[in-house]
């Protein structure tokens, strides 16, 4: 028999950020911008801002402290990912 392949390892476990029922602070904005953010995949500051309905100043508002706060990472110029799991509920 032939000897079972490692398990690929897997990407450490982000932590978990609980937005349903102790926002950690976070203004509207900010969670708007966190919930439409993705851990995978890059978004720009316009797209952002087109998902959320918000003016862009204030996409880069809400961003610049999330990125303070360690909850998004920028990516380039203008695109973010959230660093951190979403709990809703």
């Amino acid at each position: 028999a032939e000897p079972a392949a490692p398990a690929a390892p897997s990407a450490p476990a982000l932590p978990v950020l609980d937005i349903s029922h102790d926002p950690a602070g976070l203004t509207d904005d900010q969670i708007a911008v966190l919930s439409v953010l993705q851990t995978d995949v890059p978004t720009l500051t316009d797209d952002a801002a087109l998902l959320t309905d918000l003016p862009v100043r204030r996409v880069l508002s809400a961003l610049t402290v999330l990125e303070i706060d360690g909850y998004v990472s920028r990516q380039g110029t203008r695109s973010f990912l959230r660093t951190v799991e979403l709990k809703k509920e």
